[in-house]
């Protein structure tokens, strides 16, 4: 039986051209990897990962005159996880 790469995905992933961050285990801080570096080695003491697509940031303009709902600029901004798509903050702006 074949096993797979411990890193198959994210090696597949690179190879059709998707950025992919390493760490080394101990560490929270994830590292991009250059386009301009030599092919990753894909150690296993390091984690591997697709780079996740970034926060989303929503923008609404909105204002309630007391009869209708008028355009104006923005006053409420949502954002939310690139990952999973969690709204992670709310503000009034």
């Amino acid at each position: 039986m074949n096993k797979r790469h411990k890193h198959y995905e994210t090696i597949v992933a690179w190879a059709e051209g998707k950025e992919i961050q390493f760490r080394a285990k101990p560490s929270d801080v994830w590292n991009d990897f250059k386009t301009w570096d030599a092919a990753p080695t894909f150690h296993s003491e390091l984690q591997y990962r697709i780079k996740p697509e970034p926060d989303v940031v929503v923008e609404l303009k909105a204002y309630f005159d007391g009869e209708t709902w008028i355009s104006c600029d923005p006053n409420l901004r949502l954002i939310f996880d690139g990952e999973d798509g969690r709204l992670i903050k709310a503000e009034v702006i």
